[in-house]
């Protein structure tokens, strides 16, 4: 038992993000205000800090981008794409550091939009075909399907989802089971362009005034891939806070006859397994 609490008294507890700040991003932040973004799904603690965007991973999680991967694809869309400028990147023993300058506007989920969704959804067509113009040959990027699928069956095997929400949702369908469904419809080919690899609506930054793109955020999946995988995330953002009736207008303004519908059908069901996934 005095081994016990001798163990316990000894025991090292892990310093919070603020504890150990690299000097020199404290010096960048200096006195700033920040607040917590609570939105979206990333595995990263994001603060907004004034002018910018905070982001702070602890070290150590074994799946899912980490925040190098994301300073990385946008130091190189740099020039590219309306994104983020990187103000710092560092890591030390025990988390990740991304900060970010701010794109102003609001995001494509805000309910804003509610009053003219049509004009939202000719945004969102835009915004993809923006992204999908990228030169796909120049990207040092890639995120091969095979991986995405791995990543998956490793989630599932690792009780990474949450089995008993996505059952519920889905009568009493196991995520094993959706994901042994989707072998039937696994593409035979690829339609691969320079993708987002989470376009989902609170990535997409508008001036709303202006009617115009003001940047797209959250690149950390960001590389050559199918471009029907950021179609799907697309579809089910727009259905999720607005009303799956729009998802034919988005098709029809992103182009029915660039759309393989079978293909849309596969990504749609496998992105609906990324939205069970537990922090």
């Amino acid at each position: 038992m005095k081994g016990t609490r001798v163990a316990k008294a000894h025991r090292r507890q892990e310093p919070s993000w603020q504890e150990v700040l690299p000097a020199k991003l404290r010096a960048l932040l200096g006195q700033s205000e920040w607040e917590a973004v609570t939105i979206g799904r990333s595995r990263a603690q994001v603060l907004h800090v004034e002018d910018g965007y905070l982001k702070i991973l602890r070290l150590g999680q074994t799946w899912g981008s980490d925040l190098q991967a994301e300073k990385e694809r946008l130091e190189w869309l740099e020039g590219r794409l309306p994104v983020p400028q990187v103000y710092y990147y560092g890591r030390n023993a025990f988390f990740e550091y991304l900060y970010l300058s701010e794109i102003q506007g609001i995001m494509a989920c805000d309910q804003q939009f509610r009053d003219d969704i049509p004009g939202l959804i000719d945004l969102l067509a835009e915004a993809l075909h923006m992204v999908h113009a990228v030169k796909a040959q120049a990207s040092p990027f890639t995120r091969p399907l095979q991986t995405h699928l791995e990543e998956i069956q490793q989630s599932i095997a690792t009780n990474r989802i949450d089995n008993a929400k996505f059952a519920f949702d889905h009568q009493g369908v196991s995520p094993q089971a959706w994901y042994d469904q989707l072998v039937h419809l696994f593409p035979t080919s690829d339609d691969l362009s320079f993708t987002h690899g989470d376009f989902c609506l609170p990535n997409i930054m508008i001036d709303r005034k202006k009617r115009r793109i003001n940047g797209l955020i959250d690149w950390g999946n960001g590389g050559i891939a199918d471009r029907h995988e950021d179609l799907a995330a697309t579809c089910w953002s727009l259905g999720y806070n607005f009303d799956q009736a729009w998802i034919s207008l988005l098709l029809k303004a992103y182009g029915h006859e660039s759309t393989d519908q079978k293909r849309l059908t596969f990504y749609q069901r496998l992105d609906d397994l990324s939205h069970y996934y537990l922090k």
